[in-house]
């Protein structure tokens, strides 16, 4: 079994470094190849490019082939919170751009695609047919790569907005509908590569399962799938023999642990919030709680952040009574938007609270199965972070306005990468994002001594060293 996606090509994707969102999908955040190489005389430089929308993901293709994905037209504006449709629908149309990879201008851009009027960040990823596939709202396409023709497009079962799109091994892609509120269910679709006919039953859960999925291949014929309730770890067996995808009733993980405090008013907050994704490395997974603030409106705030700290948590897959819960930031009220980083090579975690703006990181020793504090930094991360794998450099996010609520201001455009040494937190660089923050989207590597940014504001920004 391959635990390690970025070391070779990952069946059902288009043979390249970054072909889907995190490198694969176990959401390792792994990149392959020789790396940044930060000199100590060296100075990154960045530039940037407003696309007008919700720029949430950069993905690659073939060699100087780089992708876009561009949701909800948000023109630097936060999107609803309550996510309902918008009467509007024309404002939610999202498309797909060829950028080029230097100055980041669009070579090639699709027709405006519909999303049932949903605003919400889909995926995107290339197939290994050559093929471009995608979610906006509840609406999933295939396009050509040269984003001329819509090959196939399908409106999906729940009248709510998508956001995970994965490719199991034999070709065949699975979905979910995003379950934001608690009332909301959570339906699973298998869909034919072809034409986006639905290959198996929908599996449906019966409570909201808002973070994205991770797959993780067993063998030729088996691949997991893994999911967050608000509570619980769970995850789905797919076979590909059988074509047939069901809930895997024998296991799970519970990471519900109440924690309440009272504030300065003397008013108790509340607890825990759902975990994100899941990163996966081979025998451990692991997820963040606290990925939400109850209600989505009015925050942040002390009352209704929730009073617990931020945790990580590290799951056996095989044995239940496995589990490590880290919650040495030790601040209330924290929240994060997305999951925390795991490198299996060098057995390390990063995780990180938002609100208090700090991000650490632990060795994992997997024979006393114990944590090792590393280091520490004060940086308000909101981006899903990367690790060049051969350098050992890591892509972080400072933004301290990450926080900032509404317009974005150039005066709050503050936001910069920083890339560490990822065993001993030395700061080997830093680089300006000309936006506020990423808002919990994702870095993409680059084909030279670079990489890119993408944000929930619509701006995209390169980061590179001279050549």
């Amino acid at each position: 079994m391959t635990t390690l996606d970025y070391r070779s090509r990952i069946p059902g994707y288009y043979g390249s470094i970054w072909p889907v969102e995190c490198g694969g999908p176990r959401r390792q955040k792994l990149v392959a190849g020789l790396g940044l190489n930060c000199k100590p005389d060296e100075q990154f430089s960045s530039t940037s490019r407003n696309t007008g929308g919700w720029a949430v993901m950069l993905i690659r293709r073939g060699e100087g082939e780089l992708f876009l994905l561009c949701g909800a037209s948000v023109n630097g504006k936060m999107p609803p919170i309550d996510l309902s449709k918008q009467s509007d629908q024309d404002i939610s149309k999202g498309w797909v751009e060829r950028l080029d990879p230097t100055t980041l201008e669009p070579v090639a851009t699709s027709t405006k695609l519909s999303s049932g009027g949903f605003l919400w960040c889909g995926g995107l990823l290339a197939h290994e047919n050559g093929d471009l596939y995608l979610i906006n709202g509840n609406y999933c396409y295939r396009l050509s790569p040269d984003l001329v023709n819509i090959k196939a497009e399908a409106r999906l079962p729940v009248d709510a907005p998508y956001n995970g799109l994965l490719v199991f091994q034999d070709g065949n892609l699975i979905t979910k509908n995003l379950g934001h509120a608690s009332e909301n269910i959570c339906l699973f679709s298998v869909l034919s590569a072809d034409d986006l006919s639905p290959i198996t039953d929908n599996i449906e859960v019966s409570e909201p399962c808002m973070g994205r999925i991770s797959i993780d291949r067993i063998n030729n014929e088996e691949e997991h799938v893994y999911f967050t309730t608000e509570t619980t770890l769970r995850r789905l067996i797919y076979s590909a023999k059988s074509k047939t995808l069901k809930l895997d009733m024998d296991w799970s993980r519970d990471y519900q642990e109440p924690y309440l405090q009272k504030n300065s008013s003397g008013r108790v907050g509340m607890g825990q919030t759902g975990a994100w994704d899941s990163s996966i490395g081979g025998e451990w997974i692991c997820i963040m709680d606290k990925g939400r603030p109850p209600p989505w409106r009015d925050w942040p705030s002390e009352e209704n952040l929730g009073a617990s700290p931020q945790r990580l948590f590290i799951f056996s897959k095989s044995d239940q009574q496995k589990r490590i819960v880290l919650s040495s930031i030790n601040k209330a009220y924290a929240w994060n938007p997305g999951p925390p980083l795991y490198d299996p090579e060098r057995s390390i975690f990063v995780y990180y609270d938002s609100v208090s703006g700090i991000i650490e990181a632990h060795y994992f020793d997997q024979e006393s199965f114990k944590c090792e504090f590393l280091w520490r930094h004060e940086f308000r991360n909101t981006i899903q972070m990367m690790l060049f794998v051969s350098t050992g450099e890591l892509v972080v996010e400072d933004a301290p306005n990450a926080l900032t609520l509404g317009s974005v201001e150039e005066d709050h455009k503050t936001g910069r990468v920083v890339v560490l040494q990822i065993e001993s937190g030395l700061i080997l660089g830093s680089a300006s994002t000309h936006m506020r923050s990423s808002s919990g989207m994702f870095l993409c590597p680059g084909f030279q001594r670079d990489f890119y940014v993408a944000s929930i504001e619509g701006v995209v920004t390169r980061v590179f060293l001279p050549q």
